[in-house]
């Protein structure tokens, strides 16, 4: 909050020109969600809120939940990275008039421990549709390799 207190003329003036969408955490635990004003209207729009959302706030249609969602990701997509690989916690994200889970996919070997993230994969929140492509796929596993090859050569 202090950041943002610090920054709002730049916050705004990102989530105007970039589309962004900021989120304000207290905690550490996501409180507001800040958004442009089109984007916004786009959710009313797209009835993906209820009618009353204009006196109650926002109420979005969020079928999926995290938890589900990281264990799409588990099944469906790790299988097919390799070893060592797992769904991290996944992060509520607006992006592109769609609302979906962000879930880190983590590099974790018995030897090693946990040794970061190397990309993360998108589920539609409202449908459990898992967004990525092959490219995305193939930059994982490179990313995951690089990681493992500094790692032990480190432990040589």
């Amino acid at each position: 909050m202090s950041d943002f207190r610090r920054q709002t003329s730049q916050v705004i003036d990102s989530i105007l020109r970039e589309g962004d969408v900021v989120y304000i955490t207290q905690h550490g635990r996501p409180k507001v969600v800040l958004l442009d004003y089109q984007q916004y209207e786009a959710l009313l729009a797209n009835q993906a809120v209820s009618p009353d959302s204009r006196e109650s706030g926002l109420m979005l249609a969020i079928t999926v939940s995290a938890e589900e969602a990281r264990q799409h990701v588990n099944r469906q997509v790790i299988p097919d990275l390799g070893t060592g690989l797992r769904a991290g916690s996944p992060a509520l994200l607006w992006r592109e008039q769609q609302l979906f889970w962000q879930v880190s996919i983590l590099l974790s070997l018995p030897q090693l421990g946990e040794m970061g993230a190397v990309g993360a994969i998108r589920v539609d929140a409202h449908s459990g549709v898992i967004e990525i492509t092959a490219a995305e796929l193939e930059q994982i596993r490179q990313h995951a390799q690089r990681l493992y090859d500094g790692a032990t050569l480190s432990t040589e």
